[in-house]
């Protein structure tokens, strides 16, 4: 179940940051009000960011802001997924064929 549940994951990690640490045009995963955005970084200005959220710009008060993470590319999940997947099909033929490779051999019932 846990390789399903990488299967689906992302090639990107999210990084805790400083809320002074700002790049417009970079995607962010913000908390307001317990609940997470995954939002791209339009403008700045002194108390608001202008962001994109599933396509519609909004505007969030940077005071409001309780937990601000940066996207970044991951090299270890690009470079695991390739290996989940292999060994989940080779399990899943194995599962499927188990007399394959036993040295078991057919005999005609004389």
């Amino acid at each position: 179940m846990a390789g399903i549940s990488l299967l689906f994951q992302s090639c990107y990690t999210y990084k805790r940051m400083d809320s002074s640490d700002f790049e417009i045009g970079k995607n962010y995963k913000v908390t307001l009000n317990d609940k997470q955005l995954k939002i791209k970084l339009n403008q700045i200005n002194d108390s608001t960011l202008i962001v994109t959220h599933k396509k519609e710009e909004i505007v969030i008060s940077k005071n409001k802001i309780q937990e601000l993470k940066k996207r970044k590319f991951s090299v270890i999940k690009t470079l695991s997924l390739p290996v989940i997947v292999i060994v989940g099909i080779v399990g899943l033929w194995s599962i499927s064929n188990p007399k394959i490779g036993t040295g078991a051999t057919m005999t005609s019932p004389n």
